[in-house]
This record gives structure tokens, C-alpha cells and sequence, in this order.
């Protein structure tokens, strides 16, 4: 073999072992990448002591929260305004006619002017009320002496205020006099437009009531022929009243 053929056969030995190599490196696999490491995340601890056991509670039972108690508050009902009960439950809804109010049950008259009454008689009245500013308008120790003789004085007193039969401010335009539970008689006078009782001044007219109607008026009437003091009632006063 000449020396010609010797260097092909060693070039194509280099040439065959760079291109084995080069496919080794092609077919080599990928590295797989070591498994990384789980991480657990830190969770706190809870005790039993720290977990509120939740509440039982038996199917259909209803826990006090889940039922209220009902107050008495709450259930009572609102009481009647006025003009939708009889005269005495009406001036129950003023309080600026307590006065008369504690007078009239007092000398007994609550039970003439209340429902009760008026049911057995079929009677309507129309009551001229004064106002708690009258009696605190006569003189001092005078309505303790009404409270002290209820027959003789108290019960004439306050009969005088009322009249049997509805009058509104209208129909006491029409009338003079009316004729009183005591049993003597109101005069009656229109002033432009207004109306006075024995010279007293309505101030509150046509207060109305399932039984009659109640005017408002700003001093106490005294019969005629009696005088009402502090000590009491004069002579007249008490011939006069005999009898009730």
C-alpha cells in the first residue's frame, strides 16, 4: 500500500469519528430535574378549649332569642281619642280637665255622664267643663270646702254645669236658658258669634262625645242663690241646696 492510500483511509477515520460523535451528542437525553422539596404550610394549632362547642338544639325547640317574650307594654292597647267614647272616658283623654274629672267621681256624677248609664237611660248631655285653670282661679281653700260638703255643695255645683240633651255651639245660639241637672236654669247669650253661660265664656266648643258633647269654659258656675267661700256655704247657700 503506497502512502497516498494510507492518508485517505486515516482522513476518512477522523472524518467517520466526528460524525459519530456529533449523533452521540444529538441523542443524548435531557437531564430530568431533581424533585424539589414540599413545603407544608405552617398552621396554627387550636386546642379544644379554644373551639366553642356549637349549641344544641332539638328539631322544632325554639331558643328564647328566636322567641321574644311579649311585654305587657306592647300588648296594651292605645286608648280611645277623644270624642270616640262617652263624656267622662273623653275628658279621661284631656288632661286639662283632671280637676273636674277627680270632682266628678268624687260627688258620683262619673257614672251619669259614662256609658254605663246611657245604655240603661238612652240620656245624651251636654257637659260646660271648666278647665283646670278655673278651679285654680277661685279663691284658695274653696275647692277643699266643695270636697268637704259633697252633698250639700259638690254634687249642686257640678249638676249645675251639666244639661241633659245634646247643644252644640250652634244650637246654643237658638236657645236663652237651659235647664240644668241641679235644677235650676243657665242663661244663655251669643256674642259676636261667640257664647257665654252666665256670663262665662265658652273656650273650647263642641268637644264631641258618643253621648253628648262637652264645651270647655275657663271658670267654675255656681248655682244661683248660693255662695261658695272657704269655709264653706252661706245660709242661702245651704236652703237653697237642701233637698240634694
Amino acid at each position: 500500500m503506497n502512502r497516498s492510500m494510507c492518508l485517505i483511509i486515516v482522513g476518512l477515520c477522523i472524518v467517520g469519528t466526528i460524525l459519530i460523535a456529533g449523533c452521540a451528542e444529538q441523542t443524548t437525553p435531557e437531564a430530568t430535574p431533581a424533585p424539589t422539596e414540599e413545603v407544608t404550610p405552617m398552621v396554627p394549632e387550636i386546642t379544644p378549649e379554644e373551639v366553642a362547642p356549637a349549641e344544641e338544639t332539638t328539631p322544632g325547640e325554639v331558643t328564647e332569642e328566636a322567641t321574644p317574650e311579649v311585654t305587657e307594654e306592647a300588648t296594651e292597647e292605645a286608648p280611645p281619642a277623644a270624642g270616640q267614647t262617652d263624656i267622662f272616658g273623653t275628658l279621661e283623654t284631656m288632661p286639662e280637665y283632671s280637676t273636674l274629672r277627680d270632682l266628678l267621681v268624687a260627688a258620683g256624677l262619673d257614672q251619669t255622664l259614662s256609658t254605663d248609664e246611657v245604655l240603661a237611660s238612652g240620656a245624651q248631655y251636654t257637659l260646660f267643663a271648666p278647665n283646670n285653670g278655673a278651679f285654680s282661679a277661685l279663691e284658695e281653700g274653696t275647692e277643699e270646702a266643695l270636697m268637704a260638703d259633697i252633698e250639700n255643695l259638690l254634687t249642686p255645683v257640678l249638676s249645675y254645669h251639666v244639661v241633659e240633651g245634646v247643644y252644640t255651639a250652634e244650637d246654643l245660639q237658638d236657645v236663652t236658658f237651659l235647664d240644668t241637672l241641679e235644677g235650676t236654669r243657665l242663661s244663655v247669650v251669643t256674642v259676636d258669634g261667640g257664647v257665654t253661660v252666665d256670663g262665662i265664656a265658652v273656650v273650647e266648643p263642641d268637644i264631641l262625645a258618643t253621648n253628648g258633647v262637652i264645651h270647655g269654659i275657663d271658670a267654675v258656675l255656681i248655682p244661683p242663690g248660693m255662695t261658695v267661700t272657704p269655709g264653706g256655704a252661706t245660709e242661702e247657700a245651704n236652703e237653697t241646696s237642701s233637698g240634694y
